[in-house]
């Protein structure tokens, strides 16, 4: 089975996104929680690759803030990220189910 088309962390944002669309302070939350934490310019140079790659498109939304109307980032994810995440899913799937049979017998099936 080849490589996973996705890294670690393109991976844990698609599936934030696998459920519904989230804003960017949403996605960042989540990547945080997973200690995948990135500056703010990383976060938003990762999310830019992502759309450059198809994987996610990303809208403005106006939002209110503190009495404020502001500009939210929002993405989404593409039939194109959906495919790549399966992908990547059923990859780590194989290697744990292989890895597991090789230190006891231990079957996934």
């Amino acid at each position: 089975m080849p490589l996973p088309p996705l890294t670690h962390l393109q991976f844990t944002v698609l599936g934030c996104l696998i459920a519904k669309d989230r804003n960017g302070r949403d996605v960042r939350g989540h990547l945080a929680e997973h200690d995948a934490c990135k500056t703010t310019p990383g976060f938003y140079q990762l999310m830019a690759r992502m759309e450059e790659a198809k994987l996610i498109k990303g809208r403005y939304e106006r939002a209110e803030a503190g009495g404020h109307s502001v500009r939210q980032r929002w993405y989404t994810i593409t039939a194109g990220g959906r495919a790549a995440w399966d992908q990547t899913r059923m990859f780590y799937i194989e290697q744990s189910r292989g890895a597991l049979e090789n230190i006891g017998g231990v079957s996934l099936a």
